[in-house]
């Protein structure tokens, strides 16, 4: 194995956001069940869309952790990240490095490329300091689709990343 990080959240905002709606969710539920109030049912309903809504959250993003790992498998080396809860992890991305393109602040990226199609590998939803890695599907084919993931990786990750990034622009160049 060449490297290993697993990303920590920076924040508790995701746990605070799902605390909020299930709470929400109990008292809405709780205020449905006075006699007096017309459309009581209405009112219990929207606060069970609010409590299924806070486990939502607590499965999808709190939940969660995601492991970063490069590792040679035969053909180059490999990028896969793992999932990992309270009872399995699983590997969810695996993807080779020779075919990486290119490396981007999300802060840094246009809207439009913000609004495209990509996957999210990070512990914090909702924070700054995650990047957007590029990967072209083909290595041969330039107008293949763009595989885009968003990571929280640290520095050391970054420079393995901007590392094989200017090795396949020179390979690209030379072909």
């Amino acid at each position: 194995m060449k490297y290993e990080y697993i990303p920590i959240p920076k924040s508790n905002r995701m746990k605070k956001i799902a605390t909020a709606l299930f709470f929400g969710g109990l008292i809405t539920v709780i205020v449905g069940a006075i006699n007096v109030i017309p459309f009581r049912s209405v009112i219990q309903f929207c606060g069970v869309v609010l409590m299924t809504m806070s486990i939502m959250v607590m499965v999808k993003c709190v939940l969660k952790a995601y492991r970063y790992r490069i590792e040679d498998l035969g053909e180059g080396d490999e990028l896969l990240v793992d999932e990992i809860t309270r009872n399995a992890c699983v590997t969810v991305c695996r993807l080779e490095l020779s075919k990486l393109k290119s490396v981007k602040k999300w802060e840094e990226c246009d809207k439009e490329l913000r609004s495209k199609r990509r996957y999210s590998y990070c512990p914090d939803v909702l924070e700054s300091g995650t990047y957007l890695i590029e990967f072209h599907e083909s290595n041969h084919d330039n107008t293949a689709e763009t595989i885009r993931i968003r990571l929280s990786p640290d520095e050391k990750l970054i420079s393995i990343f901007n590392a094989y990034t200017a090795k396949n622009a020179e390979k690209q160049d030379m072909e």
